[in-house]
C-alpha cells in the first residue's frame, strides 16, 4: 500500500512539474475567411492589453479586417469590417501614446481606423490627403508600409511618403492643417531593356542628436545626409563615409552596359542599417560586404562602422570597420538585438553553404542545413571572430508548391526577466532556451504547439501586458486549407 502511495505521489509530482514546465497556453480562433497577411498587434481600444488585427478575404474575395482581443482568457472577435481595394497599405502609430491608431493608405489619401462605440458607426475616418510614388488605384492585397511617425514628438501622427523626385513629410498641428515639407530624396529608378521601374529610396528615421525628435537619414554619393528635425522644419547636414558604399542592393545595380553586375568578380558594399549598435547613443553604420567569384561562391560579411563625436559634437565615421561579422558560408537574416539589456546589441545571423553539392542535396532531401550564429560584443564593442553560440536548423522545400518552409528562429523575452530568450521550431514542437544571464542560454526544453509549417508566420508581442511576450501565429499555403482560417496565440504563462 505504501508503495502504491509513493507511485501515486510520484505521478502527481511529475504531472505538476510537466504542467509548470509548459511556458505557453494555446488559444485559437477560427474565422470564415482565409488569413492573407501577418496579424498585427496594437493597442486600439480601451480593452486591457493589445488587440490583434487580422487581414483576409472571404469567399466572395472581399477584403476583411477583424480585431481580436483576449477576453476572459479567450480570443474573441470584437470588431469586423470590410475594406475597399483602393487601400493597399497599412501602418500603426507606435510612439508613446495612451492608444495606438491604425491607418490605411490609398493612392491619394489616408484613412484612420475608429473603434466603433455603437452599431453602424463608421470604421474609417478621413485623416489626410497625400500624393506619393505609390500610383496604385486598386490592389488585391495590402502590405505593411512605414508611413506614420511622430517626427516632432508632439503626440500627433505625421506622414512620411516618397515621391519620384522628393520625400514628402506632412507634419501634424493640433490647431491647423498639416504642414508639408519636401526633402531632396529621389526614389531609386531603374531602366532595363524596355522596362522602367521605381522604388522608394532607402531612408532611415532615428533620433541622431538625442533631442527626442526623429531625424531623417539617407545615403547620397558617398555621404550620409542628415535632415535634423525641428518642430516645424528640418536642418540639413552631411557626413562623409567610406567611398564605395551604396544604398541599393548589387542585383539592382546595372553596369555601364545596362547589364547586371558581373558575379564572377564582385565586391560590393551596401548600407543595411543606421542605428546605435554599441550602446553609446551615437548612430552607427551596418554595411553588408558581398564578395563573389561566381553564382555558387559568394560570402556576405557585416561591417560595423561606429559613429564618433568630436569636441564640437560633429559626427564622423572611420574608413575601415570597427568590427566585422564574417563566416565561410553565406550570412543572411541579420538581427541586431539587445539580448541581455545592457544597451549594446548582439548579432544573430543565419549561415548556409551555397555550392552545387548543397543545391543537389537540397533538391533530393527537400531541405538544406542552416546554422544560426549568435555574437556578443566585448567591452570595446568588438564581435569575436567565431560565434559565441552556434545552433543548427533546417530549411524545408516543397517542390510541388514551389515554397520554402523557414524554421522559427526568434529572440523574445517569454519569461519577463528583461532578457531575450531563444526559440526554435522542430516539427510540431516549440523548442525554447531561456536566457541564463551569462551570455548563454539554458538547455532546450520542448512544448508541443500548433506551429505553422513556416516560422516566418510567427511573431511575438505582449498582448496581455504581463511583461512576457506571447507568440502570434497564422497559417499559409504549406498548411491545410482549414488552418488558413485560424489564428493561434501562445500565451506566456
Amino acid at each position: 500500500m505504501k508503495g502504491l502511495l509513493n507511485v501515486a505521489l510520484f505521478s502527481t509530482l511529475v504531472s505538476a512539474t510537466s504542467a509548470i514546465a509548459q511556458p505557453f497556453s494555446v488559444k485559437s480562433l477560427d474565422f470564415d475567411f482565409t488569413i492573407s497577411r501577418p496579424p498585427l498587434s496594437a493597442n486600439l481600444t480601451s480593452h486591457p492589453g493589445d488587440e490583434i488585427v487580422v487581414f483576409g478575404r472571404n469567399q466572395t474575395q472581399a477584403q476583411q479586417i477583424a480585431v481580436v482581443a483576449l477576453v476572459d482568457g479567450e480570443l474573441k472577435q470584437i470588431d469586423r469590417f470590410a475594406i475597399g481595394e483602393q487601400y493597399f497599405g497599412y501602418d500603426i502609430s507606435d510612439y508613446e501614446a495612451e492608444q495606438d491608431t491604425l491607418y490605411f493608405l490609398a493612392k491619394d489619401h489616408i484613412a484612420q481606423y475608429q473603434y466603433p462605440q455603437k452599431d453602424g458607426e463608421a470604421r474609417l475616418l478621413a485623416f489626410s490627403d497625400v500624393q506619393s510614388i505609390y500610383r496604385i488605384a486598386q490592389s488585391n492585397y495590402m502590405k505593411q508600409i512605414d508611413f506614420i511617425y511622430d517626427i516632432n514628438n508632439d503626440g500627433l501622427s505625421d506622414v512620411v511618403l516618397p515621391d519620384f523626385s522628393q520625400l514628402n513629410v506632412w507634419l501634424s498641428h493640433p490647431e491647423r492643417e498639416f504642414k508639408k515639407v519636401s526633402l531632396p530624396v529621389a526614389s531609386h529608378t531603374l531602366l532595363e531593356r524596355n522596362e522602367f521601374s521605381a522604388s522608394p529610396a532607402q531612408v532611415f528615421t532615428l533620433d541622431v542628436n538625442n533631442d527626442g525628435l526623429l531625424d531623417i537619414v539617407y545615403l547620397e554619393k558617398g555621404a550620409l545626409k542628415l535632415h535634423i528635425a525641428h518642430k516645424r522644419h528640418f536642418e540639413e547636414q552631411s557626413v562623409a563615409i567610406r567611398e564605395g558604399v551604396y544604398a541599393v542592393d548589387w542585383w539592382d545595380q546595372l553596369g555601364e552596359d545596362g547589364q547586371p553586375l558581373d558575379q564572377s568578380d564582385l565586391k560590393y558594399r551596401k548600407l543595411e542599417r543606421v542605428e546605435d549598435v554599441n550602446g553609446d547613443k551615437i548612430p552607427d553604420l551596418v554595411v553588408r560586404y558581398t564578395q563573389s567569384s561566381g553564382v555558387f561562391d559568394r560570402t556576405n560579411d557585416y561591417e560595423m562602422y561606429y559613429g564618433q563625436l568630436n569636441a564640437k559634437g560633429a559626427l564622423s565615421y572611420n574608413n575601415v570597420p570597427n568590427t566585422t561579422i564574417s563566416s565561410e558560408g553565406t550570412l543572411t537574416d541579420l538581427q541586431l538585438q539587445d539580448i541581455d539589456g545592457d544597451g549594446a546589441k548582439e548579432v544573430m545571423v543565419a549561415s548556409f553553404e551555397l555550392g552545387v553539392g548543397q543545391v543537389v542535396s537540397a533538391l533530393l532531401a527537400s531541405s538544406i542545413d542552416q546554422d544560426i550564429f549568435v555574437y556578443w560584443q566585448n567591452q570595446l564593442g568588438e564581435y569575436p571572430k567565431n560565434p559565441t553560440l552556434d545552433y543548427e536548423t533546417e530549411i524545408g522545400f516543397s517542390i510541388s508548391k514551389g515554397r520554402a518552409s523557414e524554421p522559427l528562429v526568434m529572440l523574445s523575452d517569454i519569461d519577463g526577466d528583461g532578457r531575450k530568450d531563444l526559440l526554435f521550431s522542430q516539427d510540431d514542437a516549440l523548442l525554447y532556451r531561456l536566457n541564463d544571464g551569462q551570455r548563454s542560454f539554458a538547455r532546450s526544453k520542448k512544448q508541443t504547439a500548433p506551429l505553422p509549417k513556416s516560422g516566418n508566420q510567427i511573431s511575438s508581442a505582449d498582448i496581455n501586458s504581463d511583461g512576457k511576450n506571447d507568440l502570434i501565429m497564422y497559417y499559409g499555403k504549406l498548411d491545410s486549407a482549414e488552418k488558413q482560417k485560424r489564428l493561434s496565440v501562445l500565451i506566456a504563462q
